[in-house]
């Protein structure tokens, strides 16, 4: 059949580390607008506002890392 090659689709090949990285970065973003928003309302742009995102960013990566090392390093 000729039709085979189009009806497959490509995978997404991602090492464990690139799919904590994405996760821990949704988490960042997504589950932190909201208090994202009300620092800076309340505190305004400081330079604290705009490292706290990379900061836990590095803080989830770190920890879900960790989480993961059991199940990666069978």
């Amino acid at each position: 059949m000729q039709n085979n090659k189009v009806m497959r689709l490509n995978r997404l090949h991602a090492s464990s580390a690139t799919l904590i990285a994405v996760v821990s970065l949704y988490f960042t973003v997504a589950f932190n607008i909201a208090f994202y928003k009300k620092v800076v309302e309340l505190n305004g742009a400081d330079w604290f506002v705009y490292s706290l995102p990379v900061l836990l960013f590095f803080l989830l990566n770190g920890v879900f890392q960790l989480l993961a090392a059991p199940c990666c390093t069978r």
